[in-house]
């Protein structure tokens, strides 16, 4: 399982696995969502709901990397294909990047951090951010820590973005098995060292959720400390004042 999505609006769930076209809780507007969907199998997709819309960016397979930004609209019953009018240039060929959505009052935000350069295994550290408003992406201050398959949350009451996982690829901060972590500040546009952690604790290519309070939940992914890559299926609950798990 890749995603787990709650309308809070239809009180209705959707689970999205790591292809789009897996079966998922059969609600009516789940049967029109298999009836409409994208023709293309992809894996490390990025979805989420807003205004009882599902929206979906990004994913790549064994052939190609995508950067497609889709709107499911269940009063029309069709997958809309969103183009922006322009995309950075620098992030066509990366994979594996956090990508964190962050509603506003009537439009919403999306953040790409970091990531792998597909081409050479190259870690990415810039941060870029996707406005609905205008339909643009802008590049803003890169971050310390270049990470593979990391996931973050956006926590609202520090309007901030927090790494909550993810692997370090060629990271100065990676030493003696311990991985700092780091959170961004939106409004002032700066990178805030937050606490150490210990790198048997860390995951890569898992699922994240902030639920307030301080708290968020990262569940499955890959244990990156294991000689041989293990997946991990139990739950962590991170309080993000610490980074302890709780």
């Amino acid at each position: 399982m890749e995603y787990v999505l709650m309308d809070r609006v239809s009180a209705q769930v959707i689970v999205l696995g790591n292809y789009v076209s897996m079966t998922i809780i059969p609600t009516q507007l789940v049967k029109d969502i298999l009836q409409h969907t994208i023709t293309k199998t992809i894996v490390d997709h990025y979805t989420w709901f807003y205004n009882s819309k599902l929206y979906l960016f990004g994913g790549y397979n064994n052939y190609d990397i995508y950067h497609d930004l889709w709107e499911y609209d269940p009063s029309l019953n069709e997958w809309i294909q969103l183009n922006a009018l322009s995309f950075p240039q620098s992030l066509l060929f990366v994979v594996e990047s956090a990508v964190v959505f962050v509603p506003k009052q009537s439009s919403f935000d999306l953040y790409i951090y970091g990531g792998i350069d597909g081409r050479d295994y190259n870690a990415i550290y810039s941060l870029y951010r996707y406005s609905s408003i205008s339909n643009t992406w802008v590049q803003l201050r890169d971050g310390p820590v270049g990470y593979e398959g990391a996931k973050a949350v956006y926590v609202n009451e520090t309007n901030s973005i927090r790494v909550v996982s993810g692997y370090p690829v060629n990271d100065q901060y990676y030493n003696n098995h311990i991985l700092y972590t780091f959170e961004y500040s939106i409004d002032s546009d700066i990178w805030i060292v937050v606490a150490p952690r210990s790198v048997d604790q860390v995951r890569y290519q898992s699922t994240a959720n902030y639920f307030g309070d301080n708290y968020a939940v990262v569940y499955g992914g890959i244990l990156p400390s294991s000689t041989d890559a293990c997946f991990e299926s139990s739950l962590q609950v991170l309080d993000l004042r610490t980074y302890l798990l709780n």
